[in-house]
Parts: structure tokens; sequence; C-alpha cells
């Protein structure tokens, strides 16, 4: 009986506050990962089969938002904590570092990037290397990539597994590796295959921790920032460190 009232008091605890929980169910579960799967179905349609990064863009980026909207009627609207300022100055600095960071490794110091590799992705992808299509790149990745990506894989991918009654460790391992998992089928037109696994496996493991983030402030928008200064805007500085100057 101790064992028991135990399991229920931990089981209770693992998903309240952040949503309405409802009962455990295999075909919630099923629904959800299933959903997160379709990414890579966007990506092979659009970049393996189409040739053109903007078709694979189109289809992910609309699967994101319209999952959204559809756990949003299923689930509620999220809720939100008040994080203090000097939470967001921590989130602001951290990720400032991290691009002056990337900026020193690959346009000084010359790691993870080979240049005539990642222009040899950009044009085979239809994306060019040209000013134009270069500004057009950095202006949807810092803006749209990171708000519908977290509205999805945060949003709706690990809120809908929490609601189901994962934990948030077991909803959060999940959704990262299924965030993580698909960007392989993009990322290796720019790298070579070992480097390709090591960046997926690194953006699994940002995945996990705005998974984290997204627990603790129960706020999408926030984490879409934090995903757009300290992952997205990084690549980018990258890409022009190595790229473009």
């Amino acid at each position: 009986m101790r064992k028991t009232s135990h399991h229920v008091a931990v089981k209770s605890e693992a998903v309240t506050g952040l949503v309405t929980p409802l009962p455990p169910k295999r075909r919630v579960v099923a629904r959800t990962l299933f959903v997160g799967c379709l990414p890579w179905l966007a990506a092979f349609l659009g970049s393996y089969v189409a040739h053109r990064a903007i078709v694979s863009f189109l289809l992910y980026h609309t699967l994101c938002f319209t999952a959204s909207v559809v756990y949003r009627h299923r689930y509620g609207p999220r809720e939100h904590r008040q994080m203090p300022f000097r939470r967001w100055a921590q989130i602001a600095v951290l990720c400032a570092a991290v691009c002056v960071v990337t900026y020193f490794g690959v346009g000084f110091l010359g790691w993870l990037i080979n240049a005539d590799h990642v222009k040899r992705g950009l044009v085979s992808q239809g994306i060019g290397t040209s000013k134009a299509a270069l500004i057009g790149l950095y202006l949807y990745f810092a803006v749209v990539n990171p708000i519908a990506e977290e509205f999805f894989w945060r949003g709706s991918i690990y809120l809908g597994l929490r609601a189901s009654g994962w934990s948030s460790r077991r909803a959060g391992i999940v959704s990262s590796l299924l965030f993580g998992s698909w960007h392989w089928l993009i990322v290796r037109f720019f790298f070579s295959p070992e480097m390709s696994i090591l960046i997926t496996i690194s953006i699994v493991a940002v995945g996990w921790a705005f998974s984290l983030l997204y627990e603790r402030a129960r706020s999408v928008p926030l984490v879409a920032l934090a995903h757009a200064l300290g992952a997205d805007v990084p690549i980018l500085v990258a890409l022009w460190a190595a790229v473009l100057r």
C-alpha cells in the first residue's frame, strides 16, 4: 500500500502545474510520437525529392504551426510563469557568449565548417551563395524558425507527452531525440558524415536544455527567444564567419 501511494504521488507531481493531465493513454502517446516523426517526411520530400531547401522549410514550418493550433485546441493555452529580470539577463548573456565563442571558433580558428562544403550544400539545395539569398535565409532563420520550432517541439510534442502522463524527464528525453534526429537529414548536406553525427547529437542536447527551460518557465515565447539567440543566430554567425568573410 505504501509503495502504491508513493507511485501515485510521484506520478501526480510529474504533471502538476504544466498542463491539465489526461489519463495515461497509449493512443495519445502514439499520436504525439507520430506527429513528432513527420519532420523527417517534410525534409525528405523537400530536400531529397524536390531538391529545394525552401520546400523543406515550407513543409516543416507549416507542420509546426498546424500542430501547434491543434494541440492548443486540445490541451488549452500554455500556462506562463513570470520570469524575473535577472533570469532574462542571464539568458541574454549566455546567448551572447555562445555567439562570441562561435564566431571566434569558426571565424578565427576554422572549427567545424568547411567553407567549400557549405557552399556546395547551399547550391545543391537551391539557395545559392548570393548576398540577397543569404540575407533572406538569415532573416527567415532568425525569426520564423525558432518560433515555429518551439511552438511545435516544446509547445506541442513535449506538451502532448506531458499531458498524457509522462514525467518531465521522460518527455524531455524523447521529444529532444525526435527534435535533434531529424536535423541530420539537412545537416549532412553541409558537413562531413562524422561531423554531421556530432552536430546532430549536439542538437539533441540543446533540445533537452530547451525542454528544461520550458518546464521551468512555461513560456513558449521565452524558449523561442533563447532558441533564436542561443542556437539559430550562432549558426548564422558561423555561416557568415566561414563563408562570407
